[in-house]
């Protein structure tokens, strides 16, 4: 019996695995929807320039195909908490009225989908996450209405499990997580987003 439940935790850690390398893989290889006025995205690469705001180093990405600008921190502003696919990726929707439909949950395929509030800003913010080899990947996808246009920002964070810690560095990783708050940080992005 309890061979067969080491066999069973060793196919589910495979196959979690490979849901995670194919899902980084898909989500690194997806065309981005752009609006059918708007030019495709990879035809030019985005540029970068540095700003430095209170000791964390954010960068502006210049995407000229899409003619759109935005600022992002280089990187999260964490010890335990990691970012997969950064700095997030735009897309313009070619829908030009917000909704949301809140569904699901965030172990299944689809994720959870909730709207949200943020500083007065309005969200539709979809939440996947799936568990490997002591972390938890989850991919997160923000869409969002700014001046006419509907964005939709995506990206992959990793965190890891803070009971595989000792002390004092549990604890950290424990406060860390309960501290840290992913929507005010995409909230400052999108906010800094400039459309030309």
């Amino acid at each position: 019996m309890k061979s067969k439940k080491i066999i069973y935790s060793i196919i589910l850690l495979v196959v979690l695995l490979s849901g995670i390398q194919l899902f980084l893989w898909l989500h690194n290889n997806s065309n981005p929807k752009v609006s059918p006025a708007s030019p495709e995205a990879t035809s030019t690469p985005p540029q970068t320039t540095q700003l430095e705001t209170n000791g964390i180093l954010w960068k502006t990405l210049a995407n000229d195909s899409l003619r759109i600008s935005f600022q992002y921190p280089e990187n999260l502003p964490t010890t335990y908490i990691h970012a997969v696919d950064w700095p997030p990726q735009i897309q313009l929707s070619a829908d030009t009225s917000f909704s949301c439909t809140e569904a699901g949950s965030e172990i299944t395929r689809a994720g959870k989908t909730e709207k949200g509030i943020i500083q007065n800003n309005v969200y539709c913010i979809t939440k996947e996450s799936e568990g490997a080899a002591g972390s938890v990947y989850t991919q997160y996808a923000y869409v969002f209405p700014k001046n006419g246009h509907i964005y939709i920002f995506t990206f992959s964070i990793r965190l890891v499990q803070c009971d595989n810690y000792d002390e004092p560095q549990r604890t950290a990783c424990k406060n860390e997580r309960a501290r840290f708050d992913m929507n005010e940080l995409v909230n400052q992005i999108a906010q800094s987003i400039h459309f030309e």
